[in-house]
């Protein structure tokens, strides 16, 4: 399929611009040209999924993880751009690849995306999908938090390998974990008023109770974080922590509503 093919390409891409900006001082031009080039492709594919089946790319959990990671990349691109650090810095174009190439290496991906029911325009699809998104972009920002302490640690050690210079300074990389903690936040409200509406067209059952009660925990505590962020009460390390515990707790919250408690 024309898709796959173009899929393949932007994550070997991804991962090609990972290991140039690992290997550099800087992002440097052949790191962004390569990290651009896989994300127009990605663009294709999804368009060329949009082409073959008439409907967004949401009706299959492979075209879902698709969409995550191009979404996360485009944020990735457009951040990185906008903080003037590197690629790899914010969230890290290993795991983009990773997550890209993820889908394609099952089998049925082509088949799977085809005959797939198509969801596009159900409330609880649309609710589900931003859910994943602000899942992702949680943890964008436990990613970005580790990265703190491991450049906080390298300037404490004064190292000066490949993996310091490739990673951004401590400011920029505070800014990430900021800015990718209030998008998700923003996003999980969002799948929240969504998801009410799709409660009130659908008869309420105890587990979709459960995975409301479940998602409204985890969106306070995403609010209380980043209110506390916005109020200057934590900064620096502290928030760091409190990205990767939210993305940590969230992570825990999630299992049982995947195992079907």
């Amino acid at each position: 399929m024309t898709f796959t093919s173009l899929i393949f390409l932007a994550g070997l891409l991804y991962g090609i611009s990972f290991v140039l900006a690992s290997m550099e001082k800087s992002s440097g031009l052949p790191v962004r040209i390569c990290a651009s080039a896989g994300f127009a492709f990605h663009s294709m594919g999804l368009l060329a999924i949009i082409w073959s089946t008439d409907s967004l790319p949401v009706g299959s959990s492979y075209e879902l993880i698709e969409s995550i990671s191009w979404i996360f990349i485009l944020t990735q691109l457009v951040l990185s751009k906008g903080f003037k650090v590197a690629p790899i810095g914010l969230f890290s174009m290993l795991p983009a690849a990773i997550l890209t190439l993820l889908p394609i290496a099952c089998p049925v991906f082509a088949e799977g995306v085809i005959n797939s029911a198509r969801r596009s325009s159900n409330f609880a699809a649309v609710h589900g999908m931003l859910a994943a998104i602000s899942y992702a972009f949680m943890m964008a920002s436990a990613v970005a938090g580790l990265m703190y302490f491991q450049q906080k640690k390298f300037l404490r050690e004064k190292s000066h390998n490949a993996v310091s210079r490739a990673l951004p300074p401590l400011g920029a990389l505070e800014r990430s974990v900021s800015a990718t903690l209030g998008t998700s936040t923003l996003i999980m409200f969002a799948s929240a008023i969504i998801g009410i509406v799709s409660a009130f067209k659908a008869d309420l059952t105890p587990q979709m109770v459960f995975k409301f009660c479940v998602g409204a925990l985890v969106l306070i505590l995403q609010a209380a974080v980043y209110f506390s962020v916005a109020l200057k009460i934590i900064g620096g390390a502290r928030l760091a922590k409190a990205a990767i515990a939210l993305a940590a707790v969230a992570l825990l919250l999630l299992i049982p509503i995947e195992i079907g408690i």
